[in-house]
């Protein structure tokens, strides 16, 4: 996989939603693919989306993104999971997913310092560059 081109989005990142005025969250005026996800498509990037959610919907939210990006390369945090915070078992587990998908090494988990030891998804996700991953 070193030889691809490769960048990790968020959903944020990866996907403009324009709400209705009225402030009615539940129904959006328009969603679609970020230009930012169309640029590195067009550049010829493998793209892969990591949502920190428990559920993506590919029928309506997330449609634009499962349009251009195949489902296997979009991950989320498994239902059920624990996801309230960096080191939640859950967000931590879906950047693990990638990395293993990916073919790189997990980080060393640093022992001292405000993590304590703990792992943190954040850790995961700015380690990528590390191996030329474009985020963002």
């Amino acid at each position: 996989m070193k030889e691809e081109k490769i960048a990790v989005l968020d959903t944020s990142s990866a996907r403009d939603i324009k709400w209705n005025p009225d402030g009615n969250s539940a129904d959006p005026e328009n969603i679609k693919a970020s230009n930012r996800l169309m640029e590195l498509l067009d550049e010829g990037y493998k793209v892969y989306i990591v949502s920190t959610r428990t559920k993506m919907y590919p029928d309506s939210y997330d449609k634009c993104l499962f349009d251009v990006v195949p489902e296997d390369q979009i991950f989320h945090a498994e239902p059920g999971s624990e996801v309230g915070h960096a080191h939640a078992a859950g967000l931590v587990d879906v950047y693990k997913r990638l990395y293993t998908v990916l073919g790189f090494e997990f980080p060393e988990v640093n022992t001292k310092g405000l993590n304590r030891g703990r792992e943190d998804w954040t850790d995961y996700r700015s380690n990528l560059a590390n191996f030329g991953v474009v985020l963002r």
